[in-house]
């Protein structure tokens, strides 16, 4: 038998990708791409820099009620200046969801992969920047979703790993195939608003990455692995008691059938899933198993994005992008959930 068969693929992506031969594809292939969203970068950077410092000040000089009337003449200016900067500072988000949706699918089509990035965004662009700008602003007062995002977020309840959310942000939508077999990636960010005015209050649920992959593993019931589980399910009674104390120790087990749970959760299984928390300190770690798939849970990250303060056409920053995708494959590769079995 080939040794490299034995290679998980997560192993061949990270040496591909650290080859001269990435080097060569990315400045053939890519940079002529990010080098123009590269030339908008520091101005939008800067011009975000000037909106928020002259909001602020029209802010506090509104809060202490000045009324000296030269003073007011500067504010009125400043403020005239704070609305016409908020209609024509283009998004740094926009900008960067922009380049991704060029640049990610050319990205992974270096290491052999198929993965896409969705364009779900219902809204259309008018072809006015400026009235795009104002519907982007005023865009709240609309309550109604699409049927994307209703279904979306139908799933991620159907996933028992979150709490109560009523905000749902979508950043990044990403299909594919690992291994043979399809994925899902999305980088969400969910949260729970409550009251309004001076009493609202927003809590974060949940913002980072939820992967669904296929289960070659037949079950019936759900499984729940996750910190604090007793939260989502109300009692005690589904709770599985497993032998290995230091699983029990980074995670709650709950399931429909403890008989099923047993099955699925072998102990080479509980064994990668430590190993995968205790790596990952500043990333909480959960999952389930629901309708003969496996949701993973990856919280407390963003995923597949360049910071604004970092240029878009550095090689090393596209190079920790796939990193981000590799760190993906690694899990799934160390939980083997292709495998019939042995897992």
């Amino acid at each position: 038998m080939d040794a490299n068969n034995n290679i998980p693929k997560s192993v061949e992506v990270m040496r591909k990708i650290s080859s001269k031969e990435f080097s060569n594809y990315f400045y053939k292939n890519i940079y002529p791409k990010v080098v123009r969203y590269e030339r908008w970068r520091p101005v939008i950077h800067i011009l975000n820099t000037l909106l928020m410092v002259v909001g602020t000040i029209v802010f506090f000089a509104s809060y202490f009620k000045i009324e000296n009337l030269a003073v007011m003449q500067v504010l009125i200016i400043l403020l005239i200046v704070f609305i016409i900067l908020t209609i024509i500072t283009p998004s740094m988000k926009k900008l960067q969801k922009r380049m991704k949706s060029e640049v990610l699918p050319l990205l992974l089509n270096f290491i052999g992969s198929n993965f896409v990035i969705r364009d779900y965004d219902v809204e259309k662009s008018t072809g006015n920047p400026y009235l795009d700008k104002f519907k982007d602003m005023f865009r709240f007062q609309n309550n109604e979703k699409s049927y994307f995002q209703t279904t979306e977020e139908r799933e991620y309840n159907k996933t028992r790993l979150f709490s109560y959310f009523n905000i749902c942000n979508i950043d990044d939508y990403i299909t594919g195939t690992y291994n043979s077999l399809p994925m899902v990636l999305r980088d969400i960010d969910l949260k729970y608003k409550t009251g309004s005015g001076k009493n609202r209050r927003v809590e974060q649920v949940f913002k980072g990455l939820l992967v669904k992959y296929p289960m070659n593993k037949k079950f019936k019931g759900d499984i729940i692995v996750k910190r604090d589980a007793l939260k989502l399910f109300g009692d005690g009674n589904n709770r599985v008691h497993l032998e290995d104390p230091v699983f029990e120790k980074y995670f709650d087990v709950y399931a429909d059938d403890q008989v099923e749970a047993r099955y699925i959760l072998t102990t080479g299984f509980m064994n990668r899933l430590v190993s995968i928390a205790s790596k990952n300190r500043n990333c909480t770690v959960s999952c389930s198993f629901i309708d003969g798939y496996m949701y993973l849970a990856l919280d407390g990250k963003d995923w597949f994005d360049i910071p604004s303060g970092k240029s878009f056409s550095e090689i090393g920053n596209w190079q920790r992008v796939l990193v981000d995708f590799i760190d993906v494959f690694r899990i799934i590769d160390e939980l083997k959930v292709e495998q019939n079995i042995g897992m």
